[in-house]
């Protein structure tokens, strides 16, 4: 597979003028610049300057929650159940325990 943006005209000379320091492009030994790209460097002048903006957090402010409903609201009802329930069978464990406890 080949990247579509080598086959761009200016694409080696567009690389070979930013970067000034580049001795091998895609596999290839640059040659010096009193060769090849001397004419094409000097007619196109300095690269522009590339000014990188600051990196910003892409999700900043953004919650995988907001929106959705809470899980657990449909949970509470047969939780406070389940916990009656408990409550009730540790005390049918304790008045049986206390019964067998007179067997003894």
């Amino acid at each position: 597979m080949r990247n579509a943006v080598c086959d761009h005209p200016s694409y080696r000379s567009s690389i070979v003028r930013q970067l000034t320091q580049l001795t091998i492009l895609d596999g290839e030994r640059l040659k010096h610049m009193d060769t090849v790209y001397q004419e094409d460097l000097l007619s196109l002048g300095a690269a522009p300057r590339v000014e990188i903006p600051p990196s910003e957090n892409w999700l900043a402010g953004f919650s995988w929650d907001a929106g959705r409903p809470d899980p657990d609201a449909a949970l509470r009802p047969s939780l406070a159940r389940f916990e009656t329930a408990m409550q009730d069978a540790r005390k049918v464990n304790q008045a049986a325990l206390t019964l067998l406890s007179h067997y003894k």
